[in-house]
């Protein structure tokens, strides 16, 4: 049975090593986009809402903004972005 298994999985997720590899991947990235949002003077906070650690970066506006280590607006990904709302 888990010979089955293993010959429908891993053609999709890859076998324990192509998957560990790309763990390794994703964390070296993660600290490297992190380094750089430090880098570019992004300041790390924390979500108020989900407790995350974002980083603020100023837009050519003006405004603050924060985003997940990754690049990605929090707005989006916050489970409770509909706290921050101005009303």
């Amino acid at each position: 049975m888990m010979t089955h298994a293993k010959e429908l999985i891993e053609p999709v997720l890859g076998s324990k090593e192509q998957i560990a590899a790309v763990y390794l991947d994703y964390a070296r990235a993660l600290k490297n986009i992190t380094a750089l949002m430090a880098a570019v003077g992004a300041d790390p906070a924390k979500c108020k809402g989900c407790n995350a650690q974002i980083f603020f970066i100023r837009h050519a506006n003006g405004k603050l903004a924060p985003y997940d280590a990754d690049g990605t607006n929090h707005f989006i990904t916050c489970p409770n972005a509909g706290f921050f709302k101005k009303k």
